[in-house]
Parts: structure tokens; sequence; C-alpha cells
């Protein structure tokens, strides 16, 4: 008999909430995309030799350069970006955005979160903000301080929880035996591994395409065998060492167990 994956999962904390994309940056001036060739004519014998040219700038690009720049000691950043002290840190350079346009800087892929400038009173400066490196946990990884902006902070057992992204279907949801579930309502679904009500125990096989642990449990790829959920922050092991469970193929972290 097939069985049919149930989750049970409680909501702790929307890290991000509704998460609206940052449309704000501010880039540094360069040249135009190039196609990858550029055709150079040659007097000398009339032929078109085909000569190659340095790819076009990848997305995150503006950030990599903003932070070979600093302000420090007076320096004048680069034209287009924000210069900015933040917390102790010296004085750097960073792509510039707008907080009330979203917490995140785009292309979310870079993983750069939207921070808001403030005057020496601490006064919020109005439509300024820089992109840094958001600070937060990953997927599958304990959400403790934070979860990355768009991600939510989701109970896997009573006392264990991971950084979990959101999907709309199966397809969202790459990582063995991952599945997509409602998170408290219909209309908001995350990526989670599965598990069943009725199912392999902690220390047995959960092989086969529809067999799932018993819920609060991971099933391992490749060894195929059923863990205890634990955070590698807390000795919730025993004996055992709390140990990073990832799928190798696409390298997605389903969270820790216990091995």
């Amino acid at each position: 008999m097939v069985r049919t994956p149930l989750l049970l999962l409680v909501l702790l904390a929307a890290c991000a909430g509704e998460v609206n994309h940052s449309d704000g940056l501010v880039t540094t001036d360069g040249p135009p995309p190039h196609d990858g060739q550029v055709a150079e004519q040659h007097a000398t014998d009339g032929k078109t030799t085909p000569t190659e040219t340095a790819p076009p700038p990848g997305p995150c690009d503006p950030y990599e350069e903003a932070a070979t720049h600093s302000c420090a000691g007076g320096q004048a950043c680069p034209k287009g970006l924000q210069p900015a002290a933040l917390g102790s840190q010296p004085c750097g350079c960073y792509v510039a955005c707008d907080p009330a346009k979203g917490q995140l800087c785009q292309p979310a892929a870079c993983g750069r979160i939207c921070v808001q400038l403030t005057d020496s009173q601490g006064n919020p400066l109005a439509g300024m903000g820089v992109c840094v490196a958001d600070p937060g946990a990953g997927v599958g990884e304990p959400c403790t301080p934070s979860c990355k902006a768009g991600l939510f902070c989701v109970a896997f057992t009573s006392s264990v929880a991971y950084c979990r992204a959101a999907c709309t279907g199966p397809a969202d949801c790459p990582g063995y035996k991952m599945v997509c579930v409602p998170l408290g309502s219909p209309s908001q679904n995350v990526c989670v591994p599965g598990g069943a009500t009725v199912g392999p125990k902690e220390g047995e096989s959960c092989a086969g395409e529809n067999t799932y642990c018993l819920q609060g449990l991971i099933c391992a790829p490749g060894a195929e065998t059923c863990l205890a959920a634990c955070d590698p922050g807390a000795a919730s092991c025993g004996a055992k060492t709390c140990t990073q469970i990832v799928d190798p193929g696409p390298q997605i972290t389903l969270g820790y167990g216990c091995q």
C-alpha cells in the first residue's frame, strides 16, 4: 500500500514575511553588454577575423565591484556607489537601494538585502539604503538568529526549526523526498522533507520512492536511513553527532540528523 506523506508543521516565524523585490539599485557606469565576439576588419587582406572579447558583465558584478572600494580616510566612492559606515565597520562603498521598495536587492540570487541608512541621531534617511550580504541562515539550516530574506522559519519537531523556501508545487522543491506543503494557510506553501504519521522509525530504512520516515525524522540520501532531526548548536544527539544532511545532486541542505 502506498503511504500518503502527511506533514504537521508549526510556523515559528516568517523571517521575511511578504517579500517585495527592490528595483532601486544604483550601479556604476560601464560599457554596454557584449555579444562575446566582435568582427575585426583587416585592411591588409580584406578578411574578417573573429576576435574574442571579455564576457558580458554578470548580474552580481556591481556588488563584487563595490566591495573593492573604500571611503575610509575621506576617500570618495566611484560614481553611482553610496558611502556608508555600518556599525563599527569603516566607511565602505555600496550599491544604493531604497528600503521602502523591499527588503531584497535585485537580483535576489545575489543574496543582498537593503539596509536603512540613518543620520547621526539615528533617524532614518528617506529613500536611502545600501545593499549588504544577507547574514541570515540558508535553506535547511537552523533559524538562529534568523533566516535569509524570503525564507520561513518552520518547526520540524518540538525542539528543532529550520529555514525553508516558499513553493507553489513539487517542481519548486528539489532535494531527496522534499515536498511542498501548506504553511498555516493554503496560500503559503514551503518545501520540507516528507514525513508520515505511520512510517519507518529512527535507524530504519526509508528506501523506496513512496516510503517516508515517521514525522520528525529525515530520510538521508544515499544511506536511505531515517535520522532524528537535530540542531548542531544544541546537544540533542546523545552519543551520536548532529550532522548536516545534504542531497549531493542539487546540493540542497535537508536539515541535520543524528548519526
